[in-house]
């Protein structure tokens, strides 16, 4: 569900390894070009307890569902 909000609040569309990285809550030079950082979507960086290659196959997974 979270993946899924993420991708419909973005900005511009999400590959799985971006999502993974947001979802995870990463910070870089590249995340405004996605999310407002002011006010960002509620399950951004909610996830930075789970391994990234986990996330990024959660995120492939909605993109093929």
């Amino acid at each position: 569900a979270a993946a899924a909000e993420l991708n419909e609040s973005a900005f511009e569309p999400l590959d799985a390894e971006r999502c993974a990285r947001l979802l995870y809550g990463e910070r870089g030079f590249w995340v405004a070009d996605y999310l407002d950082q002011d006010d960002p979507p509620p399950a951004y960086g909610l996830f930075s307890h789970v391994r990234l290659d986990v996330l990024e196959a959660r995120a492939r997974r909605l993109r093929s569902d």
